[in-house]
Order: structure tokens, then sequence, then C-alpha cells
């Protein structure tokens, strides 16, 4: 427990008043020592949890701060159970919940196929786009999954592509970055080039269901990969949709901006 407390306390410097911790406003005080701060929670290991069974609406700030230090730390046995309480206790809030379960899942996690069908389950919006991130960009994480649970996890994802919100009219950036994040994940789960060059010649083809996702596309380089293998029916299809898209929408800086950026952009 020392080595897990060592890490929260070089991501956050924590004050130790009475038997509490308190984060203030996640800023370095000047004064106050590491080897202080891993004293005091060899003295209290269970701190976070005593903090949150006892919490009844006051100083809630405090409370949320360091259930988040604690989280953000790593995946600990008891990471999830802490979140849960931390939830049903008023301390944090379902997206908030959600979203930490989301960021679990970009390290290695042996609960990561309940986790994830737990945040796909709960069609929490938040909590969907932290859990496509993660998995995005830590490919180490999914290259150490079983062969049961990868394809566990990507059964999930292959039936819940994000949504669009808004009207077709309006592109944010946001949305791209969460299809691309879930293209990204798509491809480290399945864990296989050929694999997911023909997903991605598939999905180009047949699977847009809105089309602001062909943006995502030439957001994170898929476009030029597709290109680059001959998959020039699909290229063609996803630069229409766009064209399409922009000569319909042509005030969206987002659309402009994605189509200015070199080819092999990503």
């Amino acid at each position: 427990m020392v080595g897990v407390m060592a890490v929260i306390a070089v991501c956050l410097t924590l004050v130790l008043v009475g038997q509490y911790f308190v984060v203030p406003g996640l800023q370095v005080l000047p004064g106050v020592r590491e080897a202080q701060v891993l004293e005091a929670v060899q003295r209290h290991p269970g701190y976070v949890h005593e903090l949150v069974a006892g919490y009844g609406g006051a100083r809630r700030d405090e409370v949320r701060q360091a259930v988040f230090a604690y989280a953000r730390a790593g995946n600990f046995a008891d990471t999830r159970a802490l979140l849960r309480a931390s939830l049903a206790q008023g301390v944090i809030s379902d997206k908030e919940y959600f979203g930490e379960l989301g960021h679990m899942l970009g390290v290695s996690e042996p609960e990561a196929p309940a986790i994830f069908r737990e945040i796909i389950d709960s069609r929490n919006r938040y909590g969907a786009e932290v859990a496509f991130a993660s998995i995005a960009a830590n490919p180490f994480v999914t290259e150490k999954l079983s062969d049961a649970d990868r394809a566990e996890m990507l059964s999930l994802l292959l039936n819940h592509a994000p949504a669009f919100s808004g009207a077709v009219s309006e592109l944010g950036a946001g949305g791209v970055t969460t299809y691309s994040d879930w293209l990204a994940s798509v491809e480290n789960l399945l864990h296989d080039e050929a694999r997911f060059i023909e997903f991605l010649h598939t999905h180009a083809m047949v699977g847009l269901k809105d089309p602001r996702a062909a943006f995502a596309f030439a957001d994170r380089g898929y476009l030029s990969r597709l290109r680059a293998v001959g998959k020039d029916t699909a290229v063609q299809r996803l630069e229409k949709t766009q064209q399409d898209y922009l000569r319909d929408h042509p005030h969206s800086a987002v659309a402009r901006s994605i189509l200015s950026r070199p080819l092999d952009a990503s």
C-alpha cells in the first residue's frame, strides 16, 4: 500500500488536516514535504475509503479530489469498489463515475471486459467517450488481454459505434475525435492489420450512418491507409461524402480544417 500511496503523492500534494487529507485545488503548496505525506498515509492506509464512508455533504470538493487522486494513480483491487461507493454516497456524479471507469481501461485491468460492458450498458455518453479514448491511446493494454476478453470487448465495440450529437449540419471536433477514437479502438482490439483494413473498407462502404463519420477517416489518417493499399472504391466514397457535406454545409470550419490537412496527417 505504501507504493500505491507514493504514486498518489507524486501526482498530488496532500495536506494532512486532522484525520483527513485536503487536496487544495490540485496545487502544490510551498513547504509541504512528500515524506510527511507518506508518513501520514502509512498511519491511515484506508483514508480515501474512510473519507467516502463518512461523507455527509461537507467538504465535497476535498473528498472528490481524494477519490480522483486514488483512481487515477493506477488500477488497484479496490478502485472499482471505491468508485461505486463514491457514487452511492453522492461524492461523484453518474458522469464522473462512468468517466473514471473509462479511464481504468487505459491501464492493464483484469476486469476490463466487465468494466467496458458496464459503461456500454449504461448508455452514458461521456463514459463511452472516455473508454474509446483510453482503448485507442493504449494499444499495449489490449495486447495483454486474453483472446476471449479481446473478442468480448470487440463485439461490444462493433455494436456500439458512437452517434454524433445535434443536427447533421453541426460538425464538432469532439464528435470527430470520438469517432476516430472508436475506429482506433477497433484497430487495437482486432490486433491484425489486414483485418482492420478490411473493417475500414467495409465500414466506409456500408457502415456509415451519418456523413459526418467520413471525416473521422481523414482525421486519423485512415483514409490515407486505405489509399495506400488500393482500396480506391472506399476512398472515393469517403471523399465524395466529405465533399458533398462541405457543399451542403459550406460554413463548417471543422470540415474545412480536416480536409485542408496533408493526406498523411493523423
